[in-house]
């Protein structure tokens, strides 16, 4: 299966990423690590499947948004060709995807089998109880072609 070399490759190439593997899967991975795991994953999916995907950055704003601003942003980039990987702090620390956003809630394939994110439960800001999506850790993955 195609899934299981993808994830052997890149569980291997952990250790180029990371200075503890074992320690770094059991811990959490850093978005640097997250990063680097992409660009691998985009690589093998193009030799694989010949599918273009490319995983860029999300572009904050000079200033810090409210919730509100940031939300109906990042809206704006989730869409059917486009996704958003959102590194969330506060209540839980956990790397999950975006897939669809309404005004109040957004949509996630999530290997913790969480399967939305409620807008009322969310903030920007550093926060214990809520959970917080800081704008510098989101990364958009679009599949170009």
């Amino acid at each position: 299966h195609l899934a299981e070399m993808l994830f052997r490759k890149l569980v291997t190439s952990l250790g180029k990423h990371v200075e503890r593997p074992v320690g770094t899967l059991y811990d959490g991975l850093g978005q640097s690590a997250v990063e680097g795991l992409l660009a691998i994953g985009a690589e093998e999916i193009r030799r694989e499947l010949e599918v273009r995907i490319k995983a860029s950055a999300y572009k904050r704003p000079a200033r810090t948004p409210s919730l509100g601003e940031f939300w109906e942003d990042l809206r704006s980039h989730v869409h059917r060709r486009q996704v958003a990987i959102l590194g969330l702090s506060g209540a839980d620390e956990h790397w999950t995807v975006a897939y669809a956003m309404s005004s109040k809630l957004i949509r996630l394939l999530d290997s913790a089998e969480r399967h939305v994110l409620r807008r009322s439960r969310c903030t920007i800001s550093r926060a214990r109880s809520r959970y917080r999506i800081d704008p510098a850790a989101v990364i958009l993955v679009k599949r170009s072609k």
